[in-house]
């Protein structure tokens, strides 16, 4: 797949549900036999087709000094954050996906690369209605003398930037957990003991990857690997309209794990949740959050052989009595 397939494919569907990370790499981990489904969402294709992306997050807080490793108690104590977060009418999640495309464009001598970039913003009320925003944000060089010296192209094939657009969901909300589809309601029972929590997520993982798809034989995945359990958990620290006492359990689920590593000090401060993806690949996650809060600010995903590293940025999450709107450029 070219450079313009995937940009196409990325921004083709702009109100498919965005929540399939885990989804997508526990399969590609577990070596599925079902065809991966191109249409699962901005984050889900930065994954499966092994874009490059910005991951600033990488750097130390401050110029000269490195991070320092912690152990778990910063989790619980975002846990007990999480419980503080306030109520609202809907809930509310605002990203920016930047990707670097690995392609070069210019002549000999003289390339460059390009960087994209589009933010999602989604609400849903307490009913399941929902509502996605979109916007297409220009295409711009990463090396702005080489493309001076191409003479200053402004267009590469690529889908040109639009307008901030705001469309209504049709019918309740589903959302992907633990590779299935769930409702509203469904996720509002979900268990507040950590062993409880850990355990439904896992079953339903099992239960949901190996069935057949599409007429392709199941997965024959017999365990969850301990990277795609503490994946699962992450996904209700920020991307599904939980109860603050659910992401509160999901971060005290994820303080228990002794493969989670905890970094202090990157990114203005904030705090690293790191664990490995894949028992048999060097891919690691890394989520960065605030502590003072317990807010997500970025979800990163590097090392996965052959592919690159990806990143989206967390501008807004949580409940909120705002009404949707289209969404403004940051």
């Amino acid at each position: 797949m070219d450079d313009l397939t995937r940009v196409r494919e990325l921004y083709g569907e702009p109100h498919s549900d965005p929540f399939a990370k885990a989804r997508v790499a526990a399969r590609l981990r577990a070596g599925a036999r079902r065809r991966v489904p191109w249409k699962l969402g901005l984050a889900a294709l930065a994954v499966a087709t092994g874009a490059v992306v910005v991951a600033p997050g990488m750097l130390p807080a401050e110029p000269g000094k490195a991070p320092t490793v912690m152990g778990q108690p910063v989790l619980l104590a975002a846990a007990a954050q999480a419980e503080k977060a306030p109520d609202g009418r809907f809930w509310h999640v605002k990203r920016k996906y930047t990707m670097r495309w690995a392609k070069e464009y210019g002549k000999p001598g003289s390339r460059y690369r390009l960087e994209s970039s589009n933010i999602s913003e989604t609400w849903t009320d307490k009913e399941g209605q929902s509502w996605h925003g979109s916007v297409r944000l220009p295409v711009r060089p990463l090396d702005e003398a080489a493309w001076k010296e191409n003479g200053s192209p402004t267009s590469w094939g690529f889908p040109p930037p639009d307008k901030p657009t705001l469309v209504k969901g049709k019918g309740p909300r589903t959302f992907y957990v633990a590779d299935g589809k769930v409702s509203l309601a469904e996720l509002e029972k979900l268990p507040t003991d950590p062993g409880q929590l850990t355990a439904w997520m896992n079953e339903r993982f099992l239960a949901n990857v190996n069935r057949p798809a599409d007429g392709d034989r199941p997965a024959d995945v017999t365990r969850v690997e301990d990277g795609t359990a503490a994946a699962l958990l992450v996904s209700l620290l920020y991307e599904l309209p939980v109860s603050p006492d659910v992401r509160a359990t999901a971060y005290r689920a994820l303080a228990g794990m002794p493969h989670v590593k905890i970094v202090e000090g990157v990114e203005n401060s904030g705090t690293a949740i790191e664990f490995r993806l894949q028992d048999s690949q060097p891919t690691q996650v890394r989520v960065i959050i605030d502590p003072d809060t317990s807010m997500v600010k970025s979800y990163q995903v590097t090392g996965m052989p052959g592919k690159g590293d990806r990143i989206e940025n967390v501008l807004a999450s949580g409940w909120t009595d705002e009404k949707p709107a289209p969404p403004t450029v940051e």
